[in-house]
C-alpha cells in the first residue's frame, strides 16, 4: 500500500514570508525512496509530533543473555486485537499467543515488544497479557521515529546485533520494511 501513496511535507516553495512552514524538509524521512513519486498525496506537518524524544537513544541496556535470540512483537494486531463497541476499548488476545510465548521463552529468546502504541495503553495491555513477566522489554510510540503520518520502528536503535534478530507483527516489505525498521500507520478515529 504504502508504494502507491505520496507524502509531501507542506513546505514554504513561494517565499512567503508569512507562511509557517521551512523551505526544506529538516528531518531525514526514513523509507522515503520506498514511497511512490506519483500518485494520490497525502500531505503532512514537517515537525515531528515528539521533539523531545527524537534526541534521545532508546537502546535496550545489555543482553543479560548475549548468545540469545532477540524476538521483536508487534502489540496490536499479533499479540492481540483492540476494538471499540459503544464508546468502550476493549481487546482480545490472538488465540494461542500466551502458548506462544511461553515457549519462546522457554527457547531462551529475549521477548522484547516494539508498538507504535501509547505506552499507558500497551502497558494496560501488557501487564493483563504476560503475568508472568516472560517479556523482557517494551519500547512504545516514544521510541518509534515519526514519518509523516507513519512511525518507523528502527530496530537498529534496539541495541542488538539484527543478524540474531527476529520480528514478527504487521508489515514486511510490500509495507515498507527499511534499515532494519517497519513501517506502522498511526489508526485516528
Amino acid at each position: 500500500m504504502l508504494s502507491c501513496i505520496r507524502f509531501e511535507a507542506l513546505l514554504n516553495t513561494d517565499g512567503d514570508p508569512d507562511c509557517p512552514w521551512p523551505t526544506q524538509d529538516p528531518y531525514r524521512r526514513y523509507g522515503a525512496e520506498h514511497f511512490a513519486r506519483d500518485g494520490a498525496i497525502i500531505w503532512f506537518e514537517p515537525l515531528p509530533p515528539m521533539l523531545p524524544i527524537l534526541d534521545s537513544n532508546p537502546k535496550l541496556p545489555p543482553s543479560k543473555m548475549p548468545d540469545a535470540f532477540s524476538l521483536v512483537l508487534d502489540l496490536d494486531e499479533t499479540l492481540v486485537h483492540y476494538s471499540e463497541h459503544d464508546g468502550m476499548g476493549s481487546y482480545e488476545i490472538r488465540p494461542g499467543m500466551q502458548e506462544f510465548v511461553q515457549r519462546m521463552h522457554q527457547n531462551g529468546y529475549e521477548l522484547i515488544i516494539f508498538t507504535a502504541a501509547t505506552q499507558d495503553y500497551a502497558d494496560w495491555v501488557i501487564d493483563q497479557i504476560d503475568p508472568d513477566r516472560l517479556i523482557h522489554h517494551r519500547l512504545y510510540r516514544q521510541h518509534a521515529l515519526p514519518w509523516g503520518p507513519i512511525f518507523v520502528k528502527d530496530l537498529s536503535r534496539l541495541g542488538r546485533d539484527l543478524d540474531r534478530g527476529r520480528r514478527w507483527g504487521r508489515g514486511g516489505t510490500r509495507e515498507g520494511r527499511c534499515h532494519g525498521g517497519v513501517f506502522v500507520f498511526l489508526r485516528t478515529c
